[in-house]
């Protein structure tokens, strides 16, 4: 098969999108020997691949632009189908020949915490590309339900592909944390947040209830918020000032995989009240390093998480304080977390989610 796949979201700072497609190539490249990729682009990048055949596919356009040319090229190579990872336009137009990553319905059920032109795309063209694109695969059954319950369409037709995390996620050695904490000048002993800049993520909620746990507890571990800026996060920096936090809460900005597992590993916890997510990475990177978590108890967390972390009602300010002191307070609890984060990553791999995805793939191509 010639499999067409946009890779965009895999190109410069990865969020939770372009973490999947590089995951997803990483699984493809341990299984597949026979079928060539064509990975449409809008920038050069690089990735390294040992067996996986491919065509880099650079089209240096603008957006809307970009999407009319890939679609020429799709069918000028006459690929067998095409992989949406990150836009329902090419599925909208081409139907049949596509299978599309739905990551979540957030766009339309959380429509608040979406920019404008977010919201306006997904309302146009959320239920009208699903019905359109031959298969779909989303990350968590919790997200196959929201997506079905929206759309209309029959479940057979959304396939659910767990997410993973990379070998270079493990614990760290002393020296690599030691290294970490003075690149990044960070104390011993704080509370993780990794996560995007933005309103669902919950970072208010959570800047309170570190707040509350200082006053209340006398706790002087801080709150390191590793994450890039996305939309309306002035309250986020707004209120640290407010509070007086200046001095207890570090920004990092985008970290890079390579520096995120030694962060991981020196932090006490991490903290991850996401108010909704399709899977949630940061849960399973952490589970990887050894350190607990404390997350939400709503949308795919509970699957991800399993009974490996706190769970917590995220719209419950004082619930998610208790949460965070507990870890912080009680070393057997820590323990316990630890091991229970350690067996539960090793139920997820990329490799077993691109053969889900591989066989996907076959059934569209035959359909």
């Amino acid at each position: 098969m010639k499999i067409g796949i946009d890779v965009r979201s895999m190109i410069g700072q990865k969020a939770g999108t372009g973490y999947y497609i590089y995951g997803l190539l990483l699984g493809l490249d341990q299984i597949d020997r026979e079928n060539e990729y064509y990975l449409y682009a809008n920038q050069e990048f690089e990735i390294e691949l040992n067996n996986l055949k491919i065509q880099k596919k650079i089209i240096k356009i603008p957006s809307i632009f970009w999407h009319l040319f890939t679609i020429f090229d799709i069918f000028s190579n006459r690929l067998d189908l095409y992989h949406s990872t990150h836009s329902w336009i090419i599925p909208s137009i081409i139907g049949v020949k596509t299978v599309t990553t739905i990551h979540d319905a957030s766009s339309i059920l959380f429509g608040d915490t979406h920019s404008l032109k977010i919201k306006t795309i997904a309302r146009l063209l959320f239920k009208f590309g699903a019905a359109r694109t031959r298969m779909i695969l989303t990350p968590s059954y919790a997200a196959k339900k929201d997506i079905v319950e929206i759309t209309k369409i029959p479940e057979k037709k959304v396939v659910v592909t767990y997410e993973a995390v990379d070998d270079n996620y493990k614990p760290s050695s002393q020296d690599e944390v030691i290294k970490i904490r003075q690149k990044y000048q960070l104390p011993e002993g704080f509370i993780l947040y990794n996560a995007t800049l933005e309103p669902r993520k919950n970072a208010v909620r959570l800047i309170r209830a570190y707040h509350q746990i200082r006053k209340k507890y006398g706790v002087e571990n801080a709150l390191v918020m590793v994450g890039k800026k996305g939309w309306l996060y002035e309250e986020i920096f707004g209120l640290v000032k407010s509070l007086g936090l200046e001095k207890d809460i570090i920004f990092t900005g985008w970290v890079s995989d390579q520096d995120l597992p030694a962060i991981y590993t020196a932090a006490s916890l991490l903290a991850y009240p996401s108010l909704f997510e399709g899977f949630g990475l940061s849960i399973l990177k952490a589970f990887a390093c050894g350190t607990p978590v404390v997350t939400s108890n709503v949308s795919s967390f509970p699957e991800v998480a399993g009974d490996a972390a706190i769970l917590v009602d995220p719209c419950d300010t004082n619930a998610l304080a208790e949460a965070l002191w507990r870890i912080i307070s009680d070393k057997k609890l820590t323990k316990e977390l630890r091991q229970k984060g350690l067996d539960q990553v090793k139920k997820f791999s990329w490799e077993k989610m691109a053969k889900e995805t591989l066989e996907v793939y076959k059934e569209v191509r035959f359909f």
